[in-house]
């Protein structure tokens, strides 16, 4: 229950490993308890593992290579990998050539990095607005004015 509980670092071994029994199917031991048999699915131009809930937070495993590791008995001990969030940090913050800003004296640098806010702040004030529900029904007017009188055109031809 213990082991639960633990923090693990990004590349250190949990107890966590695959091995594969004489019928070629693949099990999870994580700390000495073996979860229930893992699916082996095609996968391109090869095939994955995918794996069950383990403490080093993997998903997949190539199982070509399982299969070369594991042959007589070997195990495949798992290190812990931490989850990606994606979406997140999808903004740029970076400054460009900023190793190459250390080689400037300071009144260049900070000239340099005010025409660097500056061209954000530019960027972002030229981003497109999300419209308020009054503009939105104010273009949908126009819209509807205008096919109006494109009906009244052709009728009156």
């Amino acid at each position: 229950m213990a082991d639960e509980m633990k923090v693990y670092e990004k590349g250190e071994y949990t107890g966590a490993d695959i091995v594969m029994d004489e019928d070629g199917k693949f099990y999870i031991e994580d700390n000495g308890v073996r979860t229930a048999e893992c699916v082996v699915k095609p996968y391109r131009d090869t095939e994955e593992i995918h794996l069950q809930p383990n403490s080093s937070n993997r998903k997949f495993w190539n199982a070509v290579d399982a299969r070369k590791k594991c042959a007589n008995g070997g195990r495949i001990q798992l290190t812990y990998k931490p989850s990606i969030k994606l979406g997140e940090g999808t903004t740029r913050t970076n400054i460009p050539n900023a190793k190459l800003i250390e080689y400037l004296d300071e009144a260049d640098k900070a000239e340099y990095l005010a025409i660097i806010e500056r061209a954000k702040a530019n960027y972002e004030s030229q981003k497109k607005k999300p419209m308020s529900e009054k503009e939105k029904l104010l273009a949908k007017i126009a819209k509807l004015q205008k096919q109006l009188e494109e009906v009244e055109e052709s009728d009156a031809e």
